[in-house]
């Protein structure tokens, strides 16, 4: 079963032209196990994984509430469980 836990947490605040927007997305270690174990869950995406620069990221369907991004980070991170990555 995927782990999705939010025993850490990673805040990003970037710059934007024009309106602001907001996103809630999970880190993930491994985004393409990530997204099997989430669709043998019953989880649907609605988008492919694609690079982002960042790191590499999908969105998932929330039945009723929109959609959550996942990623898996590129970016040097501050917390312990990703610093192996």
């Amino acid at each position: 079963m995927a782990d999705l836990r939010a025993s850490a947490r990673e805040l990003g605040i970037h710059p934007t032209e024009g309106d602001g927007r907001h996103q809630l997305s999970f880190m993930c270690h491994d985004i393409e196990q990530t997204v099997q174990e989430l669709r043998g869950e019953g989880v649907e995406f609605s988008a492919a994984i694609s690079d982002a620069g960042f790191g590499l990221v999908t969105r998932m369907k929330v039945p009723g509430a929109g959609e959550i991004g996942l990623y898996q980070r590129k970016h040097k991170s501050p917390l312990d469980e990703f610093s192996d990555d």
